[in-house]
């Protein structure tokens, strides 16, 4: 069975080349396009470059992606935001 993010391997595949030029894209664009934290897009996304170049695109292009990919992966994950007093989401 086919994950069903992959059935959006197109859309992700065009999202990170028009933004490849810029580091990637901005995490709240990933997450209003795609509905995944940008960690998780690119895991994904890693997933799909890990095969052969899709059709039309060469092998320059490719790799270019990947690079983009491993370096948003090493970005270290920002913290979580801390609880405020005046927090009451977590409150009954």
């Amino acid at each position: 069975m086919r994950s069903q993010w992959r059935e959006h391997s197109d859309e992700m595949l065009a999202f990170a080349m028009r933004w490849a030029p810029f580091g990637g894209g901005e995490a709240g664009e990933i997450w209003a396009q795609f509905g995944a934290p940008e960690r998780v897009f690119f895991l994904r996304l890693r997933t799909l470059l890990s095969g052969p170049p899709a059709g039309g695109l060469d092998e320059l292009t490719w790799a270019r992606l990947r690079l983009v990919c491993e370096r948003r992966l090493l970005r270290p994950e920002p913290p979580l935001p801390a609880p405020s007093d005046t927090d009451d989401t977590l409150s009954g």
